[in-house]
């Protein structure tokens, strides 16, 4: 209850961030309470006999590392995916299918690389594997950072493809991992934890989402304030132009003006978004690279169990 109310109220706040103010009394309350709950769900679990997350397990450095590479890739390049696809689809103005044909190289090179990492785990220590696969993902991501107003998707296909062959380097052995570092009679919890993962990329996903509004919001503003014409000075600040930013509708309304002033609204809003795209892809490389140098220096061969550890050279 107390760990499930903690998330409801963190998620919340995150959520009301931008609109409320981070410094608001509502959003400090919910982020003390948030971490509160979650300080009490840790001492209930370190007293139960049984407890529903056996704090124990992370007395392993190795636990700690799988986890800490778990959430690294999920709240980096898998919660980036909803922002890529919104720039080549939204910014730039491809279709659902083109776009699809566009994430080709991230996505093949994924699936072609998972099987020979899954082969390689009887050779190469897990934490080379994690650790050269998020370390590629962080590259990968930081070499998407350096989109402008005039980008075209090519501008992603390097960072595609390092993001891709990290992502195939880390999946086989994540999965493989998260039950090797613990005695089989204890294996449930990481097992289980396998399914969190689609919790962990909401909540990376959320997290630079906010970030990602007040940004985009922001510089669409002083894209606009630049051009210093009639329509830029009357959406300023205005509550027609935050709707249509925030809700994605820019183009919507850029069709109710006249042609220049549609140009000028559609290049503000592309140079705005670009330049926040930068910044929650300079965030994410960040996660990534902490990820992998946890990788590198937790998960450590001792930890795992003999019967199921990888075979080191």
């Amino acid at each position: 209850m107390t760990f499930s109310a903690s998330g409801f109220l963190f998620v919340f706040a995150m959520i009301r961030g931008n609109d409320d103010g981070w410094s608001s009394s509502l959003i400090v309350g919910l982020l003390v309470v948030a971490s509160a709950l979650i300080v009490i769900f840790v001492v209930a679990e370190l007293k139960q006999k049984e407890p529903m997350l056996d704090l124990n397990l992370f007395k392993r450095p190795a636990m700690t590392g799988v986890s800490l590479a778990a959430f690294a890739i999920s709240a980096s390049i898998f919660a980036m995916f909803l922002y890529l696809t919104l720039f080549i689809q939204d910014d730039l103005g491809y279709g659902a299918l083109a776009s699809g044909v566009r994430f080709l190289p991230l996505t093949a090179l994924a699936f072609i690389v998972a099987p020979v990492a899954g082969k390689l785990t009887v050779r190469v220590h897990a934490r080379y594997m994690l650790g050269s696969g998020l370390l590629l993902i962080a590259a990968g991501l930081f070499t998407m950072g350096f989109t402008h107003a005039n980008s075209t998707w090519t501008v992603l296909l390097p960072g595609f493809i390092l993001a891709g062959v990290g992502i195939g380097a880390v999946n086989p052995v994540l999965a493989s991992s998260a039950i090797s570092v613990v005695p089989p009679k204890e294996a449930a919890w990481p097992r289980g934890q396998q399914h969190l993962s689609p919790s962990r990329h909401r909540d990376g996903h959320r997290g630079l989402g906010s970030v990602f509004q007040s940004q985009l919001e922001k510089k669409t503003v002083q894209a606009l304030r630049v051009s210093h014409t009639g329509t830029a000075i009357s959406f300023h600040g205005g509550a027609q132009l935050r709707a249509a930013v925030l809700g994605g509708d820019v183009r919507h309304l850029a069709a109710s003006l006249p042609g220049p002033d549609r140009i000028i609204l559609l290049n503000a809003y592309r140079s705005g978004f670009s330049s926040s795209l930068n910044t929650i892809v300079f965030i994410a490389s960040i996660i990534a690279l902490a990820g992998s140098i946890g990788s590198f220096a937790l998960v450590r061969q001792r930890d795992f169990v003999p019967s199921v550890a990888p075979k080191s050279h």
